[in-house]
């Protein structure tokens, strides 16, 4: 899926950047984001542990979303949420931004489930 996914697939700008400066919650709509986690990812279907951490606003704190969480689509979508670049997440009555802002990688939290061996999925262009 991520092999070929474009830029496209993952935001879209709003209509002029001053407009989203000014008046948009972030400078790119992430909607094509949600549509592609929507369709491409079920939860039914997860076997293994999931953990996906985003920060809530304004109180700043933050939450591990699990594979067994209901809403575990919209915690990915929460933790893919770059604070100013992509559109914030409203999810159990709160805003959620990346958890990067509290935990870059939350390597603790898997090590406290029990976890022996770890999968860190980096996100970068190819160069």
């Amino acid at each position: 899926m991520w092999l070929n996914t474009k830029n496209r697939k993952v935001y879209k700008s709003w209509f002029g950047w001053l407009a989203a400066a000014l008046w948009k919650p972030s400078l790119y709509n992430s909607e094509p984001l949600k549509e592609l986690v929507y369709d491409n990812i079920f939860p039914e279907q997860i076997f293994k542990k999931l953990r996906v951490g985003a920060v809530s606003i304004p109180d700043g704190k933050y939450k591990v979303w699990t594979e067994e969480d209901p809403d575990i689509l919209e915690g990915i979508l929460a933790s893919s949420a770059f604070p100013g670049m992509l559109t914030p997440i409203q999810a159990r009555g709160k805003t959620w931004l990346d958890g990067g802002l509290r935990r870059v990688t939350p390597i603790k939290d898997a090590i406290e489930e029990g976890a022996t061996d770890i999968d860190v999925i980096m996100t970068a262009p190819k160069r």
